[in-house]
Parts: structure tokens; C-alpha cells; sequence
């Protein structure tokens, strides 16, 4: 006899694998980089039993299907047999959302069809592209000049200059070498701009006020750091090295005459 229906939900649970963790969350919208990949597990409330089939689809942002076509997992004794694994690298190559739903088949003979399960969005984000431009490339030591600083900006863009959401943060981390020797702490030579945690920030400064003759080269890097916001929003990875070094470099101050007369 047909059960009027399976369940009232399918709930999901998405894990991000992107140097983080696996994670359990139910009903959430996730953002991936392209090193990542998302399972998606079936907890609903029909408790499956061997043969039943869960069906996972695409749908694009107006519920059509979409992809291939569905993808029909069995269940044989664990809920691991049924639980969906998309790779940014070979499933979720295009960027921004993507939707994906689930539903039950029950084990033949009877092939009951339960609910579609609510929509769960992961969003493939953008690699990063970052570039380093000091404001002035020397500077004389001791003040001894009219500039005794240099601003470096990193500035990030993206894969296919696509565009970001507004609440996806980037993290970033400055390092630097004198002639070719790690500064530690680099806030030795200056002052990092602090990470905005509150939005988007594409850009990034470093304010170089080191005194010391010599060459400095800077290096950074832009990632997507593990967010959370109200436990629903998991962000994390894709982290991009900046393509040049900035180098600045401090001149050394003249010495003080000596005059003679003749």
C-alpha cells in the first residue's frame, strides 16, 4: 500500500572540504573555491531501508532541471551510500549558484515517490588574482628626504572579473624580505590596514616606515577565510599569492661635509 507521503522535508547537510574541516549543517547556503568540494548528506525523516533510492537534481535559478540529468543513489545500509559528493574541479565548474534538491524513491515493487526536498545553494566562487603597487619605490633613511614612507596596495581581482557577493570576506597576510633576509615581525618595518571583517574589501595596504638602508621586497596573499554568520554561511580557502614582489627601496642618508679652505 503507497504511504501518502515519505517525508515532510528532506534536510541536507553540506560539508565544505577547502582546508576546513568537514562540517554538518542542515539548510544551508555554502560557498566553495575551486579547490573545494561539497557532500550532501540525507537526513530527512523517512528512514530508508535497503533498495530505497535517493534522487539528486540541478535546478537553476527559476526551478527548472538542469545537468545531466538526475544522479539515483541506492541504499544499502548506509546513509554514506546515498549522500552526494560535487567537486568544484569536474561537478560545480561554473561560477556563481547553483541549486540542488533531493527526493525518495521507495524499493521496488512499489516505487513510491516522496516530496522534493527544499533547494540548497552552493555558490562556486572565483580564484583570486593579487597585485602589489607600492605608492613610491625609494626613500631616503633617517627622514633625511621628503617622503619617509611608502604605501604598498594589494589589490585583488578575480577569475573572469566575475563579481563577488558583498558579505564574502578576503583575508589578508603581508610578508617581506631586506636584502634578501626574512623580516620578522614585519610590523618591524610598518603597519599592516587590519582585515575587514564586516564586508568586501578588494583592497589592502601596507605602510613601509623602516628607517634601515636596504632593498625590501614585499610579498601577500588574498584568501577567502572560514566564515560563519549566525552558523548558516561557510566560506573558506583559494588562497592567491600576489604575482610580483613590490620592492621598495631605503637610500642611505648623506654624510656631513667636511669644507677646507685654500
Amino acid at each position: 500500500m503507497k504511504k501518502a507521503n515519505f517525508f515532510a522535508k528532506l534536510s541536507v547537510i553540506v560539508g565544505l572540504i577547502c582546508g576546513l574541516p568537514l562540517l554538518s549543517i542542515a539548510d544551508v547556503n555554502i560557498y566553495i573555491c575551486s579547490t573545494a568540494s561539497a557532500t550532501l548528506n540525507y537526513v530527512g525523516g523517512h528512514t530508508l531501508v535497503a533498495g530505497d533510492r535517493v534522487i539528486w537534481q540541478e535546478f537553476d535559478g527559476a526551478d527548472n532541471p538542469i545537468g545531466a540529468g538526475p544522479v539515483e543513489l541506492t541504499y544499502t545500509s548506509s546513509l554514506t551510500d546515498v549522500a552526494l559528493t560535487l567537486s568544484a574541479a569536474s561537478d560545480i565548474t561554473t561560477l556563481g549558484s547553483h541549486f540542488y534538491k533531493a527526493y525518495v524513491l521507495s524499493a521496488n515493487p512499489a516505487n513510491c515517490s516522496g516530496d522534493l526536498s527544499d533547494e540548497v545553494e552552493i555558490y562556486r566562487l572565483p580564484d583570486l588574482i593579487l597585485d602589489l603597487t607600492p605608492l613610491i619605490s625609494s626613500y631616503c633613511a633617517e627622514a633625511s628626504g621628503t617622503t619617509a614612507e611608502s604605501v604598498i596596495t594589494a589589490s585583488t581581482t578575480t577569475q573572469e572579473s566575475h563579481v563577488l557577493p558583498t558579505d564574502v570576506l578576503l583575508a589578508y597576510n603581508w610578508s617581506a624580505t631586506k636584502d634578501g633576509i626574512a623580516v620578522t615581525p614585519i610590523s618591524s618595518i610598518g603597519t599592516a590596514q587590519t582585515n575587514n571583517t564586516g564586508g568586501l574589501s578588494l583592497t589592502n595596504t601596507f605602510t613601509m616606515n623602516a628607517t634601515g638602508v636596504g632593498e625590501y621586497s614585499f610579498s601577500a596573499t588574498v584568501a577567502y577565510p572560514s566564515q560563519s554568520a549566525s552558523g548558516i554561511t561557510i566560506k573558506g580557502g583559494g588562497a592567491a599569492n600576489s604575482n610580483t614582489p613590490a620592492v621598495v627601496t631605503v637610500t642611505p642618508k648623506p654624510g656631513k661635509p667636511t669644507i677646507t679652505v685654500d
